[in-house]
């Protein structure tokens, strides 16, 4: 069997393919309904041949939905392959974090995944936290132990990361 290369426009599929694993098992045992936003492709072609294909708009946010108590709530899974020294900000979009800003500022809870795919640890952080961090750290990077610092990120063992958005969901309500 031929290996698959991985293109770098394609490196986050299979962390979405978890995710989206995750997200039906949820909604199967009625905790939460999340849904993986589907990104609109132009397609150029060449005859029947297709040629190029490139996204329309850009993209907000990777999955949407809701809790159980009806809470809705965004996520951006992003994976970081090489790096096992730091997650770069540039990896997160401007339209993002302005579209998580105004997600918060009308009740919605926002969230990014991120998978260090090279240690295989991933890191559950709201993005109130992220836009903070980004503002404050004074740096173009978040380095790897600032995830594992108390308070900062929450480590996600086997990708389950809905009991964290619940465990937040219900800090913030009390």
């Amino acid at each position: 069997m031929a290996k698959v290369k991985s293109s770098h426009s394609n490196r986050g599929l299979d962390f979405e393919d978890i995710i989206k694993k995750k997200a039906d098992a949820y909604k199967k045992d009625g905790r939460a309904y999340i849904y993986k936003i589907p990104t609109e492709f132009s397609i150029i072609r060449n005859g029947a041949r297709i040629v190029s294909a490139f996204p329309k708009q850009k993209s907000i946010c990777d999955f949407i939905g809701t809790l159980q108590c009806g809470q809705a709530i965004t996520v951006e899974a992003k994976s970081v392959a090489s790096s096992v020294t730091s997650f770069p900000f540039a990896n997160i979009g401007d339209h993002q974090f302005e579209f998580f800003k105004v997600w918060e500022q009308c009740g919605g809870l926002g969230y990014y995944l991120i998978w260090f795919k090279e240690i295989d640890k991933c890191y559950l952080i709201t993005s109130e936290k992220m836009q903070e961090t980004k503002d404050t750290i004074g740096r173009k990077s978040i380095p790897l132990a600032w995830f594992s610092d108390i308070g900062n990120a929450t480590e996600v063992i086997d990708f389950e990361f809905i009991e964290h958005i619940e465990k937040n969901y219900k800090k913030r309500v009390s």
